[in-house]
């Protein structure tokens, strides 16, 4: 039986730190929320979204480890707020 997550923007201290390369193509960069965030053993990185489980990896889907804190975030307009949470 698979179990579904919902992903999480902002994302959550103690969650999985996902960057979905797809987002950081440059045009699109522009418009995309995302967040920089310490992760545990690893230091800073770009994290789109987190969700509380590791996943198997994925084409274009990286999971830096779990969030220890948020640094910032980043193009956080209000129509891509929604997008990430509706």
């Amino acid at each position: 039986m698979t179990k579904d997550f919902v992903a999480s923007f902002p994302p959550k201290v103690g969650e999985y730190s996902y960057h979905d390369s797809r987002l950081s193509d440059n045009d699109r960069l522009l418009r995309q929320p995302y967040a920089l965030v310490q992760v545990v053993g690893l230091g800073q990185c770009g994290c789109h979204y987190s969700l509380p489980v590791e996943r198997a990896p994925e084409r274009y889907i990286t999971c830096h480890g779990i969030i220890d804190s948020i640094d910032s975030l980043q193009n956080m307009q209000q129509d891509a707020y929604h997008y990430f949470t509706s």
